[in-house]
């Protein structure tokens, strides 16, 4: 399930109860994966959303959106995946939501900041792109 962290499946930030709860009603009903994303990053907004899918038993994949600009350096990518490894989560997905760079060049940005532990995949659409997950690898 994509899920988007304190937003649940909205656009609104509900309080860390409401999170805990839908997310441990969505597992007791079936949903083993949760790919939790913020749009800005924000990984206080994923925060919640993590440890109750942790504490029932899921997958917490956290996806981060991918973009370009001054601040998305190589660095920036490497302490958030860093972090994200830290907060727990089991996988770590690049949303290229925008189709700002291409799949594979997502797939090499990721594991050149940081080998993580877990699974990594890119997952992108937009105006020319296809639908797709590319799975970077297990490591």
């Amino acid at each position: 399930m994509l899920f988007r962290g304190q937003n649940i499946l909205g656009y609104r930030h509900y309080a860390d109860d409401v999170v805990e709860y839908f997310v441990q009603k969505s597992i007791a009903n079936g949903i083993d994966i949760i790919r939790i994303f913020d749009a800005f990053n924000d990984l206080r907004n994923l925060e919640t959303s993590v440890k109750a899918c942790k504490k029932e038993g899921g997958h917490a994949q956290i996806a981060l959106c991918y973009t370009l600009g001054e601040a998305y350096t190589l660095d920036y990518w490497k302490e958030i995946a860093k972090r994200i490894e830290e907060m727990g989560a089991d996988s770590i997905c690049i949303k290229d939501m925008a189709a700002v760079g291409a799949l594979l060049q997502a797939a090499r940005m990721v594991m050149r900041a940081r080998r993580p532990r877990r699974g990594a995949h890119v997952f992108g659409s937009g105006p020319g792109v296809h639908h797709g997950v590319f799975a970077a690898g297990v490591f």
